[in-house]
Parts: structure tokens; sequence; C-alpha cells
């Protein structure tokens, strides 16, 4: 069976069943028809099916023809019939419809896509061809060599008008039609040589004689000019010509006589000899005269014979005769003409063609001499009446008409001509269409024949309103037409309680009798319409007998979206409906603010002839988010929509506080306590007051329940004011805690921590030693003596115990700077005449304190004092070293544990205490004496060892073992030997210290 007879049979049967179920009222399940795979041969990719529109969208590769698709894969569900099968070959041009059968029918729609790009391609053509719109520009090489080597300008398999192997010639535009799938589109293809070279055109054009401005038409390279009707066209001078370009020549110049009987063509030259040819048309003027002695009035021409009225016919002679332009000739010659009592034959020859006229001589008698009626020009309701007059005076001609087989004439109004050979004219209007009038001109005492003629008949001739076919929004009206020639055919409709009517777009329908029909849509379910069908001609409007038709009642009476009950990330949706026919529910959602596509649940049947109520629920949503969602109803005929409603779905955060914060000089401890119902990152935000932008700190994830967590903001100012707040990322942003404020502390510093500043004393002499001692002092005159060494103990301002030179120096050799801090590890014993070996060693050493004077020998240990106020909480002290050391070789009895160090290599001592002596009447420690537990803030040492020779960096990190006191005050200590407080150390070991810095920056632990 042929597929378009099989198609045909499929819907008829289902028709019939669909039919057959309803007449006898038997109830059938709801099964809906739906397509599953769909691919066609050529097809680029998967096809797109969307069973809720019930489209298939697929795309094609466009040398696919879309008129001869074979459908390579195809399936549905199996309870559904379908009128194509798998091998099918179908049409996609347009979309295609596809009705698939259960119990009802459910009407699926094809598209198919055809993507395109066109492509030119010329013989030298220079760069890619450029489309603007249905323009087309080429560069070439030349014009005049140039060939189509490849031009595609539509998908499928296009037909070119004119064939692309006749276009040779692009000097000119060429228009390039295609034809595909019966569809037709105009091109114009522009080729001009090298990519920017102008062609040059005409700017100016005139000839002698010319009227007016010449018309240039640079696209069309044409030219029209007008000239006088005394100018020969046959020697026309070129008086100016104007090239758009300086080095462009053309075929004629200015001084060149031309002939322009017909069109001349002419070329123009560009620089490289291209030609672009040209074309010049030329009009002239022309009015033909007529004058004979004793003429009366004007003349008439009818069909090459002239009519002239004189007064006396044997004194008539031409006095003026004019019958074509430019200078023709006349034969025989008509100023010699004595006889008019005959008509006379005169030729005319201009420009080598020869036209005769017949010249007649009338002689004036009576009034009028002739009165004759010509054919009337009739149309549906009008006519225009002609006829010939000749009169000696002036008359008041009109018409005489009437409706054939009538008695009574009645006439135009009179018009008015003078004396002469006239031509008159009237109309008539109100004309009955069909029908068939005499007409006669009248005037003075003469009256033209009696003439006839038909006004066209009516364009319809019968038009009948047929039975509707109404559904539920739509119907299909139908009317029978009998009309003589093409008429606009529609119809108008109204509900029935309204005034206005309402029309269908108008369809053209030949002549002959035939049926038109139009489908409205639209319309509201279960109303009752009225409706007529309408043809209208140009010349009448013709309306059909009034029916009526109902549409059917909507299958949804009523639905209702009601309220949700959101939670985090999920929504119970509840709706309720009440149907005559079998549907099937569902919800839409989408996130408020976002007019993308509705998210749709699965579907639900509901029974006809039931009021239900019916929930979904929705997950996947954003926390703290506003959505959208409505019940949706799907029938017969579509869709039914609830009313939209809103829900919010909770928010991930419960509570968010922000804490105490523990700020430092450049740091800051903060914390903050978070309440979630789902985990998010978790940190904080701060600025300095007054600022307007916030700075992030990381962030750390929180887990459900609560949280309460510290972090640290470092890169601080010291002495600013901070706000701060902690901030919870959620899904939908970021959620704050009251926004506090910090100070940070100060950075205080240590006077001389660069060791530059020094100040010298002598010691006078004595009864043992007449040469007094220098010795050096960490502060500048007049400065602040917040170091100490012990070369003050070593040389105080009494009789000498002992004598020795320095021990802690100003030295040149520093890392930054002009000095540096020098120790040596000395014997400990005078020196001079008597001097007394105490035993073990003293070693270079420089702190925060100060020394007293001696007081007596046995107390020489307490008059060293460690410690200097300071109240700030540095993190790190910091410094350059140098360090030479020597085995320890000398210790003191008084000292035992220094023995055990003997023979071991020397080290250094570098180290800081903060101090917590506000409870202290005693505000130092004596050298050798360890700070009580509580005391101590915080604390730090680097101990050299080993020889360096260059300066070396050290960085001590500062253990704090309180961290909510500060500290009163601040030990820096550093000595050449470690074990020095014992007396125990290597004789000659050196330190070199420069560039202490106290930092404040934060020190993870």
């Amino acid at each position: 069976m042929p597929k378009l007879f099989k198609h045909i049979a499929l819907l008829a049967l289902a028709s019939l069943l669909v039919g057959s179920c309803i007449e006898n009222d038997i109830p059938y399940p709801l099964i809906f028809g739906e397509i599953i795979e769909f691919e066609v041969d050529g097809q680029t990719g998967e096809a797109q099916i969307d069973a809720t529109a019930r489209t298939i969208s697929i795309e094609v590769a466009d040398s696919v023809d879309l008129t001869q698709l074979r459908v390579s894969r195809f399936s549905i569900n199996p309870e559904a019939k379908a009128p194509i099968q798998k091998g099918d070959i179908v049409s996609c041009v347009d979309s295609l419809p596809i009705v698939l059968e259960t119990y009802q029918l459910y009407r699926w729609v094809l598209h198919a896509k055809q993507p395109f790009t066109p492509s030119v391609r010329l013989r030298g053509q220079i760069d890619e061809a450029q489309f603007d719109g249905d323009t087309i520009r080429v560069s070439v090489s030349s014009v005049s060599q140039t060939a189509i080597e490849e031009l595609r300008l539509a998908p499928g398999n296009p037909v070119y008008t004119p064939a692309l192997d006749d276009i040779d010639d692009f000097s000119q535009t060429v228009e390039i039609r295609v034809n595909s799938y019966g569809r037709t589109k105009r091109y114009v293809l522009v080729v001009k040589r090298g990519g920017d070279i102008t062609i040059p055109s005409i700017e100016q054009f005139e000839v002698e004689g010319q009227l007016g401005e010449a018309q240039i038409d640079v696209k069309q390279r044409s030219i029209s000019i007008e000239v006088s009707e005394s100018t020969d066209l046959q020697q026309l001078r070129l008086a100016k010509l104007t090239l758009s370009e300086a080095d462009a020549t053309a075929s004629v110049a200015v001084g060149d006589e031309i002939s322009c009987v017909d069109s001349l063509l002419f070329s123009v030259f560009d620089v490289d000899g291209e030609e672009y040819p040209w074309k010049l048309y030329t009009k002239q003027q022309y009015t033909p005269v007529v004058r004979l002695k004793g003429q009366l009035g004007n003349f008439t021409i009818n069909n090459d014979t002239i009519r002239v009225i004189v007064d006396n016919m044997a004194a008539a002679r031409v006095e003026e005769l004019r019958l074509a332009p430019g200078k023709p000739t006349y034969s025989p010659d008509p100023f010699g003409i004595a006889d008019f009592t005959h008509p006379v034959d005169i030729d005319v020859s201009s420009y080598g063609k020869t036209h005769r006229y017949t010249l007649v001589v009338i002689e004036c008698s009576g009034s009028v001499i002739s009165v004759r009626t010509k054919q009337a020009e009739p149309s549906y309701t009008t006519a225009t009446l002609w006829a010939s007059i000749e009169c000696c005076e002036a008359v008041q001609p009109y018409f005489e008409y009437r409706q054939q087989g009538e008695t009574d004439w009645q006439s135009t109004a009179p018009g008015h001509i003078e004396a002469g050979a006239w031509d008159y004219t009237a109309t008539l209007d109100a004309l009955s269409m069909g029908t068939t009038y005499e007409y006669r001109a009248v005037a003075g005492s003469k009256t033209g024949s009696v003439l006839t003629f038909d006004t066209k008949p009516d364009p319809v001739i019968s038009i009948s309103t047929g039975a509707a076919e109404p559904s539920y929004t739509t119907c299909t009206l139908r009317a029978s037409i009998e009309c003589r020639e093409a008429v606009q055919c529609y119809f108008e409709y109204r509900p029935e309680s309204a005034t206005n009517w309402l029309s269908t777009t108008p369809s053209p329908m030949d002549a002959g009798t035939g049926e038109y029909t139009a489908t409205i849509d639209g319309l509201s379910m279960g109303t009752t319409y009225e409706y007529r069908a309408v043809a209208k001609s140009a010349v009448s409007q013709h309306q059909g007998n009034e029916q009526t038709f109902s549409t059917t009642p909507n299958p949804v009476e009523s639905i209702s979206t009601d309220a949700a009950t959101p939670s985090l990330r999920t929504a119970e949706l509840n709706g309720s409906i009440s149907c005559r026919e079998d549907v099937q529910v569902h919800f839409e959602h989408r996130q408020k603010g976002n007019d993308g596509v509705w998210q749709r649940t699965a579907a639900a049947n509901i029974a006809a002839a039931n009021a239900a109520p019916f929930a979904a629920t929705i997950s996947g949503l954003q926390p703290e988010t506003t959505y959208e969602y409505r019940a949706v109803a799907t029938s017969n005929v579509g869709e039914h929509h609830g009313n939209v409603m809103e829900l919010t779905t909770e928010s991930q955060i419960t509570s968010i506080s922000t804490g105490a914060a523990d700020p430092w000089a450049k740091f800051a401890h903060v914390s903050a306590e978070v309440e979630c119902r789902e985990a998010v990152p978790m940190g904080f935000e701060y600025r300095q007051q007054g600022s307007p932008t916030w700075t992030q700190t990381a962030t750390q994830m929180g887990a459900v329940g609560i949280n309460a967590y510290t972090i640290t903001i470092t890169a601080l100012q010291p002495n600013t004011t901070y706000e701060y707040r902690a901030v919870a990322i959620r899904n939908v942003g970021e959620k704050y805690g009251a926004t506090l404020t910090f100070r940070t502390e100060a950075a205080p510093t240590v006077p001389n921590l660069g060791f530059n500043d020094w100040c010298s004393e002598e010691t006078p002499g004595n009864y043992l030693w007449n040469d007094p001692y220098l010795y050096w002092k960490p502060w500048a005159d007049g400065h602040e003596e917040f170091w100490q060494t012990k070369n003050r103990w070593l040389h105080v301002d009494r009789a000498a115990i002992q004598r020795r030179p320095s021990n802690v120096q100003r030295d040149n050799d520093a890392k930054q700077g002009a000095y540096a801090a020098k120790m040596v590890t000395a014997p400990y014993q005078g020196e001079g005449l008597g001097a007394i070996d105490w035993g073990g060693v003293f070693p270079g050493c420089i702190f925060t304190g100060t020394i007293e004077k001696l007081g007596n020998v046995g107390d020489e240990w307490k008059n060293v004092k460690l410690g200097r106020p300071y109240t700030g909480r540095p993190t790190t002290l910091s410094g350059w070293y140098k360090y030479s050391p020597v085995t320890i070789n000398k210790t003191n009895n008084k000292h035992p544990k220094g023995k055990e160090h003997m023979g071991n290599p020397d080290t250094a001592l570098i180290y800081i205490y903060l101090l917590d002596w506000s409870a202290r009447t005693d505000k130092f420690l004596n050298d050798g004496e360890t700070p009580a537990a509580n005391e101590i803030v915080a604390f730090g040492e680097f101990m050299p060892s080993g020889t360096t020779s260059t300066y070396t960096q050290f960085n001590i990190k500062l253990n704090y073992s309180k961290t909510n006191v500060k500290p009163t005050h601040i030990i820096i200590y550093a000595t050449s030997s470690r074990y020095g407080h014992w007396l125990t150390g290597g004789e000659g070991s050196t330190l070199w210290i420069d560039e202490f810095e106290l930092g404040f920056d934060y020190v993870a632990p």
C-alpha cells in the first residue's frame, strides 16, 4: 500500500475508534502516545524529544534534501500506533505532524533544522567574500577575467537563476535568484577589483541644449538627460564630463559629437585599464503644433488624423506646423498647400523614420459642426463617457444616459468647450453592476449616436455559511462561494452575547464555485459563538447566513495551587483539581526572579468526574531561596495552570554571633559561634574603622549543629581600631554576626637595637697605675642608659682591685650601620704590677639593665641588675651575629658546675624574657638569677655554636606562657660564653651582634 494511503487509512481508523468510544459511552484507559526514539539519515547529533510539548527537534547536514528524509530509527510506546515507521521517506521542509493513536489521538510535531554557511569563490578572488544581508561583495584581481568557481547560497539541492555557468559578465551588479524547497531568495553579487581599489564613476555629465541636471545612477552605471525639441539627437555635443577618479578615462570626451537617437553605450576605464560600461539615455521634449490661417480654437489628432476648423476654407493656409522633434522634413511642403477641400496626406521624416498624418480642414457653418458619441469605459458601478465635438463657437456639451429599456434619459452636468475640435468626457457613478446602459453626447442642437455599455457584474454570485466543526478552543468553519472573479474570503464570529464581530485572516479564492474553510483558535471552552461567511471584492461585500456553534467545555473545571511545606532543600507542594475527563497532574517550579524554564515533577493520573487533592515533593532546592510554583493539569487540549504561589526554603544558618577578640600589635584572635542546619564555610570579615571595604579571612567548614571557632587575623597595624564580624557563607550568600571592634596594641621598640649608639668613659689613674683606662657604654651621650655591659663593673671609681681593658666594645665590623657590639671572653684577673689572678674567665656580655658601683668584693654579683620597663608583646627577636669560639679552658673553683664543661667547645648565648613584675618591689634580677615561673610572660633563647665567620641571621620565637597578661619588663641578654656566670668559658671566645629587631607579626604555635 502506498505510504500516503496508509497514513490516511490509519488516521481514519483512529477517528473511527475514538468516535465509536464516545458514541457508545465506553470508558477507556488514559494511555499517552509517546515517541521514544527518532533519527533520520544525515542527522547530526541526537534528536531532542520533548514529551511535554510533544515535539521532536533534529538537525541535518546542509547537503541533505529535507523533502527526502529517510527515517532510520523510530520507536514509540507499545500501546501506541503511528502513521510512519522505520524506512519511510518523509518531508520536513515545514514542520511535520505525527499523530499517535492509543485510545485517543496525540499530535506530535517534527521540526528539522538545517544549519548552513553560504560560500562564494571566484577566479582571482583576493579575500573572503563579504555577506551584507542579501548583498555579496567579492574582491578579485581582474573583473573581466573572473568566473564563478564555487557558489553555494542555500542548503539541499538549490536551483539558481540564471544558471551559474551562464554568468560571465561581472562588470555590473549580478542578480542571482536561489530556489530551495520551493522558496526563492534574491541575492546581489557585487564584484570589485583589488580589495580596496575604488571603481571610477561619473560625477557630472552635460550636452549642449540639455534641460536641467543629468540623472546619474552609479549603481546601474546609467545617465538620463533631457534636451529641447529643437535639438538634433544625431549631433549632441558633449559639454561637460567629470570622473570620480583623477586617473580614470572615458571613451568619450568633452567636445565630442555623439548620437543618441537610441541609447548610447560608452566606457569608463580605471588606471589599470579595467573597463566599466555606461549607458546614456536621452529624452527629447516635443509638443505637436498645427496652426492654419483663420483657424478656430484647438485642433485634434486622433489615429494620425488631424482635424482643424477654419472660418474660410478658401483662405486657409498652413502658418505653423510641427509634427516631430529635431529637424523633421515634410512631404509635400505643407506651406505650399492651397486646397483643403479634401483631406491632405503629409509624410513627416525625423531621425530616419517617416510617419504619415492626414490633415482634415473643416469650414465652420452653424454653432456645432458635429457630435460623435465614442466608446465608453465602464467598470462595476462607474463609467467614463467620451465624445468628439467640433464647434464654431463655445458650447456646453453633456451626456444623456439610461438603463436599457427605460424611457426617460438622465443628464450629466453640462461642460464647457471653446470653438474648435475637442474631445469631451464625463464620468457616471452609482451605476448598477451587471446592467446595460444607453448613452449619447449632446452639444447645441446636435446629438450624437446612441451607444451602449455594460457595467461589470458583481464578482460574488452567491455565498452560503456552512456547518462548523468545533472543538475545545478551536473551530473549523465552512462556506460555499460562487464568484465570477477572485475575491477575498473570511469569516466573522463573536460570542453569542457580544456586539462586535471578530474576523479571520482573509484568503483569496479564484473564480468559480468552491468551498472555503478557516480554522479559528483561541476560543473559550464551553462557549456559544455566532458566525457567518464573508466574501469581499473590490466593489462589494456579501455576508452569508448567520449560524452558531458551541465549543467543548474545559476538561478541567478548576485547578488550585495550595500552600507548600518547605524545608532546607526540599518542599512538599499541594494542589487540588476538579475535572470532567481523565487528566494528568504535576507541579512546576522555578526560582523567583529567574524567568527560565519551569521544572516539573512526575505526573499522576486523576480520573474523570473527580475532585481531589494531590501533592508532590521537590528536592535539590537552594536554602533560603524563594521559589515560584504552580499546579498543572494536562488534558487533551493542553495544560491548565493553577495560581502561582511562592515558598521560601529554610536557611542553612540558625544563628551566628560574633565573639570577643584578643588583639595583639599586628594580629588578633577573634572568635564566633555559628549554629548550622547544614555544613557551611565559616570565617570573619574585618576592616579598619571607617574603611568602606571588608577583608575576608580564610574559612573553615562548620558542621551541623553548634560550632565555636577562633581565627587569627594577621597583617594588622599597631595602635589601630578595627571592626570585625563573623561570616558564614551559604549557597545564597553570606550571613553575618554582629559587628564589634578591637584596638591593636602598640609595638614599642627598645632603644639602640642596632647597636650604633655608643659613648666612652675613662677611669682615672690611682696609686697602682697612673694611666687611665677607656671603656665603652652602649648608649649615646645624654641618652637613656637602657643597655649595660660589665665593663663598668670592672672599671669602678675607687682603688681598683682589678684592672683590664673593656671586653665589650664598639666595633666597626657591622652588618649594617656604623657599628656592632663585640664581646670577648677574657681571663678573670687584674693587670699590671702585682696583678691578682682570681681564676676562671670574665665573658663579654650586653644586656638590658643597670650596674651599680661596687659595694664590697663579696657582693660583686649583686651589682648587675637585669631588666628594664617594657609593656609590648613581641613575638620574635631577630638579629645578626658572628661567632669565633674557643674550647672551654678556664673555670672558677667557686662554681664547681663549670668544671663539667671543661674541654668542650664554647657556646654563646642570646635570650629574651618578658616578665610581669607588677607584684615585685625590686624590679630587677641579679646576674645569673632565674625569674620565678609565675613572673614569666614569654621566653626565648638562641645559643650560637661553632665558628660563624660571616654575619648570619638568627630568629628567636618567644614562647608565651601567659597570653592574657601584659609584661612590665624586658630582659635581652647576649654573652660570648654561655656559662660565663660560673666564670667558665674559653679565653678569647668572641661574639659580634648587630641589628636586633623585635617582631610583632603572628607566629603559629
